[in-house]
């Protein structure tokens, strides 16, 4: 497995920041190796736009740095299927004129269906509930959120399957950490 010597994150809003950040410094990352996009947009704009549009760009840097870095994308899918969130982030590659992502490429798409607080909700013991919206859930405390962080740490490490209750959508996510961990 090759060392990252950097790893990009593109996400959302300050949660997922501090999130992906938690999780990737739980895997040993160091925080000189990481670097997160934070010019998101504030509490009240549309994340997944602003991933959307800046993913192009940041595949384009990734594939021009070291041979060594990667990208850690997050983007809800919000009201479409996880796999309809992955198509425009491959459309916007090919409307930029590049390649498509290749599966040797460390470049990552952590895509929650409908939104990241459930994955956190399932990472607290709370019944996972994809459909559920961002307002169904409760507000997580800065601690909760890195308590998650460290329980999906826990989780990549391990080889043996995950929980058959598990969200869908992490499951999905589960090789995707490990393109560029």
């Amino acid at each position: 497995m090759t060392r990252r010597a950097s790893i990009v994150v593109l996400c959302e809003d300050k949660k997922s920041h501090m999130f992906l950040y938690r999780l990737l410094r739980e895997r040993n990352i160091g925080s000189n190796r990481i670097t997160v996009i934070t010019d998101y947009p504030a509490e009240k704009g549309c994340g997944s736009a602003y991933v959307l549009n800046a993913y192009a760009a940041q595949v384009r840097k990734c594939r021009n740095r070291h041979a060594s870095s990667a990208l850690l994308v997050h983007i809800d899918a919000d009201q479409l299927t996880v796999d309809r969130r992955a198509q425009e982030l491959a459309e916007r590659l090919s409307a930029d004129g590049q390649a498509k992502r290749r599966a040797d490429e460390p470049i990552a798409h952590a895509i929650p269906k409908h939104c990241i607080e459930a994955w956190i909700g399932y990472l607290m013991d709370m019944p996972a509930d994809e459909e559920k919206p961002k307002e169904g859930w409760p507000r997580f405390t800065s601690e909760q959120w890195k308590h998650a962080a460290e329980n999906l740490a826990t989780m990549l490490r391990s080889a043996e399957p995950w929980p058959a209750d598990a969200p869908d959508s992490l499951t999905r996510a589960r090789p995707e950490f490990q393109r560029v961990l």
